[in-house]
């Protein structure tokens, strides 16, 4: 485990790191708009399922799909340039998790962009994952 992003297929970079826990306080960080700018620049997550994000002054804007504090957070990530209504972009998916490991805490970032045939399909990167896995 290190600090710098691993491309882990052409669709998925993640990041794990070790922080200092407790849990709930780096939940904070992640979710509450005061302490946002730390993490992810200007923005809001409402704390809910169907809950909206805008982080980095509304250039990545989503949509919660898990809200399960204080241990997973997955959203939608889309990226706007200033002034576009709509993204050019294709839709990812942010996963967030966090395991408490002792006094610290291991945090796992996995953002996904998705393809056409997932979309095609009505999967959600995690689930084309796990069934990918099913089948070999």
């Amino acid at each position: 485990m290190n600090n710098n992003g691993q491309i882990t297929t052409a669709r998925c970079v993640r990041f794990e790191r070790l922080l200092p826990g407790p849990i709930e306080r780096v939940w904070e960080h992640l979710t509450e708009t005061k302490l946002l700018p730390g993490w992810f620049g200007e923005g809001v997550i409402e704390h809910r399922s169907g809950g909206e994000v805008r982080l980095m002054g509304g250039h990545i804007r989503g949509v919660v799909i898990q809200w399960n504090p204080p241990r997973r957070l997955v959203y939608t990530w889309n990226v706007f340039n200033q002034g576009e209504d709509i993204s050019r972009y294709p839709e990812s998916y942010l996963t967030i998790e966090l395991e408490p490991r002792g006094v610290n805490l291991q945090v796992r970032e996995h953002l996904w962009k998705r393809r056409k045939e997932d979309s095609r399909a009505g999967l959600r990167p995690e689930e084309k994952s796990e069934s990918s896995q099913r089948q070999n």
